[in-house]
């Protein structure tokens, strides 16, 4: 497999399309930085042939891209192929395979498409024309970045399989196996051939017997023959005769139908017959009440003439009525308004003294609260009491990190002390000198006088800084004191604060009602009681009830009235009959007549229509009974056909 050009996007290093030719050069080295793609190249060649890759899946895509394509041309055999093998983000691998025509006229059409219906299907093909798996070509072709050792480290089984097929040595198998096939193939055959040779040296020594049997078959054969032919004949007769039959069947039935038709049509021309003498005799009875039914509409032309009237004063008193409802409906409404005002006054009068009555109990509290407030007096500066504390906390540090020092500077001392002490040599520890008696004791006097002023010194501060931190405890004790009283001083001045913004806001209530509110619930209880509230308003109420009264429209009589000429809605449609009865009852009665005559002379026919029927029925059961059943003779010349076949 010869490369020729690989063009690549999208794919990992690759963002940017890049294409190689690689017939420009025989030997490449590639060189670059880490990440800048030289092994993607390789990468991208396993891909488009295998679809593998150092990575899998969507990790080949390039970060800033939507897809990875690849495209390999390659030469192998003397024939150039084309791979192209693309994946984008969320969708499955697409790959495609070619094979350049290069006698195709068309330069867009020089490629033949070799891909088949699946990918699985399509990286097969691609296998197959290779000859080489993806293991094989890792091995032989190069080797992939970190695994340059992989051939050296499988199995002898798998080095074996992978040198067989590098080197076509599986040809060699396969070949070996399609021999052996056909040698058991060839075994197979001489071994019917030699079948067949022997039943045709039975068949020639039996043929002289043969020959005589044939002579008696081809006698038997003609005998059967000639009886064939005179079966045949008798069973085109009987055929013949069974058609003659069938065609007189056919006639019956027609005759039948035609009868059916016949009988079916008097029917309907006598049931119109009866519908017709049905209506004649309806119109005889509107004829013999003409004067009831002219009189009665006389007298619903009169009512529905009255009910005009009614209607005219009616379109002119619904829209005064409707008025007068308007007008009612809002004097209502308003007094409703007035009512529901006069309730909200009188219950918020009533919660205003109710709230006046208590006033007194929180004006006691009030002052209450206020003699709490002055028996705190003047509370102690808190931030003073903290400065204190703080200054003698500073002194007590101060104290305690002097008494650190002391201590340590006494046991050095002591240290010392002890290590003259107990010194057993003749050199001075301290001095280099001669260590005598009495130089011992001198060392010792000279460091318990230097330690005397420290001890002294130590239990002195001891004593300081236990007085400061009794100070300390008192002041700490008063400064949670105070903040006791500091909260205990709020939470009265807080509720002494609460209940003077209560007792103002009523005061500020008490103060809106008297000078409006009382005044507007005594206006309109006035104006309730006395129903003087929208007197334009009344004043045209008044009016309209005055139209309404001029126009004396009665809407019980009207109703009563349109109830009647509903009743005699009646006596229209009878008159309407009348008047059809009287124009078309003679007209009727000439229809009736010919219809009669007409059915006359179709009964006349259906009578001659029978008669013919049964004669040709009568005809054809004779027929039936005449002709012999064909099936026995069909059946009898089969079976001579068999034996005829079998000869």
């Amino acid at each position: 497999m010869i490369p020729i050009k690989l063009r690549l996007a999208g794919f990992t290093s690759y963002c940017e399309p890049v294409e190689i030719d690689f017939t420009g050069f025989d030997l490449a080295c590639i060189s670059g930085a880490n990440g800048a793609g030289k092994s993607s190249l390789l990468d991208a060649i396993t891909y488009a042939l295998y679809g593998k890759a150092r990575v899998q899946n969507e990790a080949i895509i390039n970060t800033a891209s939507k897809t990875a394509e690849v495209t390999l041309d390659f030469e192998y055999e003397n024939q150039v192929y084309r791979v192209a093998r693309s994946n984008s983000r969320g969708k499955t691998t697409q790959v495609d395979f070619f094979i350049q025509q290069p006698d195709a006229e068309t330069p867009g059409k020089g490629w033949k498409v070799l891909t088949e219906r699946t990918l699985r299907e399509t990286d097969a093909k691609i296998n197959n024309t290779l000859r080489l798996d993806y293991e094989s070509f890792v091995n032989a072709s190069f080797f992939l970045q970190g695994k340059a050792d992989s051939f050296a480290t499988k199995k002898p089984s798998e080095r074996k399989e992978i040198l067989a097929t590098i080197l076509g040595l599986d040809q060699w198998e396969v070949l070996r196996k399609a021999a052996n096939d056909k040698n058991r193939q060839a075994r197979a055959d001489a071994k019917l051939l030699e079948r067949d040779i022997a039943a045709i040296q039975d068949e020639l020594e039996k043929e002289e017997r043969l020959h005589h049997d044939r002579e008696l078959l081809e006698r038997d054969l003609e005998l059967v023959r000639e009886k064939v032919t005179s079966r045949q004949a008798q069973l085109d007769t009987l055929r013949a005769q069974a058609q003659l039959l069938a065609n007189q069947t056919k006639q019956v039935e027609a005759l039948k139908l035609q009868l059916d038709r016949s009988r079916q049509s008097l029917q309907r021309k006598q049931q119109q017959a009866d519908q017709k003498q049905q209506t004649l005799n309806e119109y005889q009875l509107k004829l013999d009440q003409a004067a009831q039914i002219e009189n009665d509409f006389l007298q619903l032309q009169q009512s529905r003439k009255e009910l005009e009237g009614f209607d005219q004063l009616s379109q002119q008193y619904w829209p005064l009525e409707r008025q007068r409802s308007g007008l009612e409906s809002q004097l209502q409404s308003h007094l409703h308004s007035l009512e529901q005002e006069i309730r909200t006054l009188l219950a918020e009068e009533q919660e205003l003294q109710k709230a006046l009555n208590a006033s007194e109990e929180k004006r006691a509290k009030l002052s209450k609260l206020t003699d709490q407030i002055a028996s705190f007096g003047v509370l102690a500066d808190p931030e003073q009491l903290t400065e204190q504390i703080q200054a003698l906390t500073t002194q007590i540090e101060e104290l305690e990190g002097q008494n650190g020092s002391l201590k340590a500077q006494m046991e050095e001392l002591a240290a010392r002390k002890r290590k003259v002490e107990d010194a057993a040599g003749s050199v001075c520890p301290m001095c280099g000198q001669d260590l005598s008696p009495k130089h011992r004791q001198e060392i010792i006097a000279e460091i318990n006088e230097l330690g005397k002023p420290l001890g002294d010194q130590h239990r002195a501060n001891r004593a300081l800084s236990e007085q400061l931190k009794a100070n300390k405890a008192r002041l700490e004790s008063q400064a949670k004191l105070l903040r006791q009283q500091e909260v205990q001083l709020m939470t009265l001045k807080s509720d002494q604060a609460l209940l003077q913004q209560e007792l103002d806001l009523l005061q500020e209530r008490e103060n809106t009602w008297k000078t409006g509110k009382a005044t507007r619930l005594l206006q309109i209880q006035t104006e309730r009681n006395e129903q003087n509230f929208l007197p334009d308003l009344r004043q045209q109420l008044s009016q309209v009830s005055h139209q309404i009264a001029t126009l004396a429209y009665d809407q019980d009589a009207h109703n009563q009235l349109r109830q009647q000429v509903q009743t005699q809605a009646d006596a229209e449609k009878s008159w309407h009959d009348l008047q059809i009865a009287q124009n078309s009852s003679l007209l009727l009665q000439a229809e009736l007549e010919s219809m009669l005559n007409e059915i006359k002379r179709d009964e006349e026919s259906l009578v001659e229509a029978e008669s013919h029927y049964e004669q040709e029925s009568a005809a054809l059961e004779q027929a039936r009974s005449q002709t012999q059943d064909s099936r026995s003779a069909e059946e009898e010349l089969a079976r001579l056909r068999e034996d005829q076949d079998v000869f």
